[in-house]
């Protein structure tokens, strides 16, 4: 099952919050009681852990999606998950002109995977929308039809200035206002961008003006560059009277970045 196991604790809170509280506890498991996600993100505070996964390919049928969602499922249960991310992968050639060492193979829409393979998941689902591969309406459409109480979202933009775009970021941001403001929205954040341009802190700030409550890394593999970027977007914020709270784990490969909603 491929997938990355990402855990986040709040500045100062440590993980005392989350085994000493008391807390449903779920089958399989003895020591660890859920969180509500979307609370501790609201709040800026405490300790969460989630789980990434990819869906199957494009190609794969009925019957073995519906085996690797079981399965993918099974595997979760034990894990004390408060969260699972789907990824929407997208062919990102355009961004690097170098020869792929295999082909890009199209995976399946995470939000069609979520609704009709995975339907027996008991935590909230982080759903990826890369929206330039969606038509405006298409998307206006699915957040429409999300259960904030189920779902939060992570909306991505075009790999390059040379992708064909059907829906920009910006105007992405702007449906979900119209449509479901109350759907928790996320974005991404890249630290080793971060160290070669010296703005992501900037474009964290200004997704957070567009209605971002939370930043999501992919594995982190230069800590220091992760750190500067924490110590710039927080620097700036105070700069700007704009309140913060940013959770991570330097012991851990990822990071998380709630943000006032």
């Amino acid at each position: 099952m491929d997938g990355c196991r990402q855990r986040a604790n709040s500045v100062g809170q440590l993980d005392i919050n989350r085994h000493g509280r008391a807390g449903r506890r779920r089958r399989g498991l003895v020591t660890v009681p859920r969180v509500e996600l979307q609370q501790r993100i609201a709040h800026r505070r405490g300790e969460f852990v989630i789980f990434a996964v990819t869906p199957p390919r494009l190609t794969t049928g009925p019957e073995q999606t519906r085996q690797i969602a079981e399965v993918t499922l099974a595997r979760l249960r034990p894990l004390g998950i408060d969260g699972l991310i789907l990824y929407d992968i997208d062919d990102e050639s355009d961004r690097n002109s170098d020869e792929r060492p295999f082909p890009f193979l199209p995976t399946m829409d995470p939000a069609d995977y979520l609704s009709r393979d995975l339907a027996g998941l008991d935590v909230p689902a982080i759903v990826y929308r890369a929206v330039s591969k969606y038509a405006e309406g298409n998307l206006r459409f699915w957040l429409r039809d999300q259960d904030p109480a189920r779902v939060l979202t992570v909306f991505v933009g075009a790999s390059s200035g040379e992708k064909a775009v059907a829906t920009s970021l910006s105007r992405a941001y702007e449906l979900r206002a119209e449509e479901r403001p109350d759907l928790p929205l996320g974005a991404v954040a890249i630290p080793e961008r971060h160290a070669r341009g010296g703005t992501e802190h900037l474009r964290l700030i200004a997704k957070q003006a567009a209605g971002c409550s939370f930043f999501v890394t992919q594995v982190v593999y230069d800590v220091n560059a992760a750190k500067d970027l924490v110590s710039d977007y927080r620097y700036e914020c105070a700069a700007r009277g704009v309140v913060s709270t940013i959770t991570g784990n330097p012991h851990s490969r990822s990071w998380k970045f709630p943000t006032p909603g």
